[in-house]
Protein backbone atom coordinates (compact mmCIF):
# COMPACT_ATOMS: atom_id res chain seq x y z
CA UNK A 1 0.00 0.00 0.00
CA UNK A 2 1.14 3.50 -0.78
CA UNK A 3 0.27 6.57 1.23
CA UNK A 4 0.39 10.32 0.58
CA UNK A 5 0.56 13.30 2.89
CA UNK A 6 -1.73 16.32 2.82
CA UNK A 7 0.68 18.34 0.67
CA UNK A 8 0.72 15.64 -2.00
CA UNK A 9 -3.05 15.25 -1.82
CA UNK A 10 -3.53 19.00 -2.25
CA UNK A 11 -1.43 18.85 -5.42
CA UNK A 12 -3.15 15.71 -6.69
CA UNK A 13 -6.65 17.17 -6.54
CA UNK A 14 -5.76 20.87 -6.76
CA UNK A 15 -7.62 21.69 -3.59
CA UNK A 16 -6.86 23.58 -0.36
CA UNK A 17 -6.41 21.89 3.00
CA UNK A 18 -9.83 23.12 4.12
CA UNK A 19 -11.39 21.80 0.92
CA UNK A 20 -9.84 18.36 1.50
CA UNK A 21 -11.17 18.11 5.04
CA UNK A 22 -14.59 19.31 3.85
CA UNK A 23 -14.60 16.53 1.25
CA UNK A 24 -13.65 14.04 3.99
CA UNK A 25 -16.51 15.30 6.20
CA UNK A 26 -18.92 14.90 3.28
CA UNK A 27 -17.72 11.33 2.74
CA UNK A 28 -16.37 12.11 -0.72
CA UNK A 29 -12.72 11.52 0.18
CA UNK A 30 -11.64 8.72 2.51
CA UNK A 31 -10.70 9.49 6.09
CA UNK A 32 -6.97 9.80 6.71
CA UNK A 33 -5.03 7.66 9.14
CA UNK A 34 -2.58 9.05 11.68
CA UNK A 35 1.06 8.04 11.42
CA UNK A 36 3.56 9.75 13.66
CA UNK A 37 1.09 12.52 14.41
CA UNK A 38 0.54 13.24 10.72
CA UNK A 39 -2.52 12.51 8.58
CA UNK A 40 -1.89 10.31 5.57
CA UNK A 41 -4.22 8.87 2.92
CA UNK A 42 -4.13 5.57 1.07
CA UNK A 43 -3.46 6.34 -2.58
CA UNK A 44 -5.74 3.59 -3.88
CA UNK A 45 -8.70 4.93 -1.88
CA UNK A 46 -8.01 8.50 -3.01
CA UNK A 47 -7.80 7.40 -6.65
CA UNK A 48 -11.12 5.56 -6.32
CA UNK A 49 -12.74 8.64 -4.78
CA UNK A 50 -11.41 10.85 -7.59
CA UNK A 51 -12.74 8.44 -10.22
CA UNK A 52 -16.15 8.45 -8.52
CA UNK A 53 -16.17 12.26 -8.42
CA UNK A 54 -15.34 12.34 -12.13
CA UNK A 55 -18.09 9.85 -12.90
CA UNK A 56 -20.67 11.86 -10.96
CA UNK A 57 -19.58 15.03 -12.71
CA UNK A 58 -19.68 13.32 -16.08
CA UNK A 59 -16.05 14.05 -16.82
CA UNK A 60 -15.51 10.68 -18.48
CA UNK A 61 -11.83 10.45 -17.63
CA UNK A 62 -9.82 7.96 -15.59
CA UNK A 63 -6.66 8.22 -13.57
CA UNK A 64 -3.53 6.77 -15.20
CA UNK A 65 -2.74 3.29 -13.94
CA UNK A 66 0.43 2.83 -11.92
CA UNK A 67 3.05 0.59 -13.58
Amino acid sequence: MHYIKIKQLKTKIDCSTNCIYDLVKQGILPKPVKLGGENIWRVDLVDTAIAQMAEVQGAGWALPQAP
